[in-house]
């Protein structure tokens, strides 16, 4: 979810824990990311979980992605957690 939203999901349901440092959440069979580039490394964090790492990194390599955003482009506050579990 994009940084500019946070607050959107738990105004709707107070169930909802946002993971705000956070590019990507894997809750298990739920998993989200917040934004565009975010949605390319959970792509990528799926590869590895159904193929591997390696085979993730084979995939990386093919787009040219560079896996390690700026801090200033992973979140308002600066934040640039990768991937994130459930509380």
């Amino acid at each position: 979810m994009h940084w500019s939203a946070l607050a959107l999901p738990a105004a709707s349901d107070p169930t909802i824990i946002v993971h705000e440092p956070a590019r990507c959440v894997d809750d298990g069979d739920v998993v989200t990311s917040s934004g565009i580039s975010a949605g390319i490394d959970l792509a990528l964090h799926l590869v590895d979980r159904l193929t591997g790492a390696e085979r993730a990194r084979e995939v990386a390599h093919q787009l040219q992605y560079d896996p390690a955003p700026s801090a200033e482009a992973a979140s308002a506050s600066g934040g640039s957690r990768r991937i994130s579990g459930p509380s």
